[in-house]
């Protein structure tokens, strides 16, 4: 997310200094449904992939505004929903870490909410072709 880079929110700074990435997703009309149990229920399993918690934001105000731990990251609240395409009443959930835990994490999470909310077809197969992808993946654990 361009839009924290600068941020001194404490869990961003540590992630953007320490090379990580800083990643969201937007999920469409999702603020009403989103109760804190739901969002305790997608951070544990978030946490499972590696990352340390999960940040929301509920966009209000026709856009303009955004309630959770998100509103603390930024002081232009518009500019990041601007920025990552949300509109009042959607969730916005962010991960911040290491690039590898971002990733897996957000993407796992992705496809859960996707069956959950019925916004994914169980009868329906989208192929795509990924033709410029890493040959092999940093192993933390053997530093190679």
């Amino acid at each position: 997310l361009e839009a924290v880079r600068g941020s001194e929110f404490a869990p961003i700074a540590s992630a953007l200094s320490s090379g990580g990435a800083v990643k969201g997703l937007v999920v469409p009309g999702g603020a009403k449904a989103a109760t804190r149990k739901k969002i305790d229920g997608y951070t544990e399993f978030v946490k499972s992939y590696g990352l340390s918690g999960l940040l929301f934001g509920k966009v209000t105000d026709k856009g303009a505004g955004l309630t959770g731990p998100l509103s603390k990251v930024s002081e232009d609240a518009e500019g990041l929903v601007k920025a990552v395409g949300a509109q009042e009443g959607d969730l916005i959930l962010a991960a911040a870490g290491k690039v590898a835990a971002v990733n897996a994490g957000l993407g796992r999470l992705r496809v859960k909410l996707g069956r959950e909310l019925g916004l994914a077809r169980a009868d329906e197969f989208a192929f795509c072709w990924v033709v410029d992808f890493p040959l092999f993946d940093f192993d933390e654990d053997e530093d190679r």
